[in-house]
């Protein structure tokens, strides 16, 4: 590890997670570091990988054992009582 004085963060060599080589990966240019879920319109997915960090996550949606697929029944249902609910204030 090495200290980055201009960000007061430490720097360290990652890794593919998908082909899990010690490939560095291009690091970020946003200001995000962790990532729970993702989600549009029509899924949502919960991470459940042993972290959550960007620079080690993997985006194998259809791995099991990676994410975690909320039924559409499930969202439906959470969309209808955000519905009620708004109507109702």
């Amino acid at each position: 590890m090495r200290f980055i004085p201009n960000t007061c963060r430490y720097a360290h060599p990652s890794f593919d997670p998908c082909t899990q080589a010690g490939t560095a990966i291009t690091p970020p240019t946003h200001h995000y570091r962790t990532i729970g879920c993702l989600f549009n319109h029509r899924a949502f997915y919960a991470n459940t990988q042993p972290t959550d960090s960007l620079l080690t996550c993997s985006f194998q949606l259809d791995n099991g054992s990676l994410w975690k697929q909320m039924s559409p029944e499930a969202i439906r249902q959470a969309l209808y009582i955000v519905c009620v609910h708004a109507c109702h204030l």
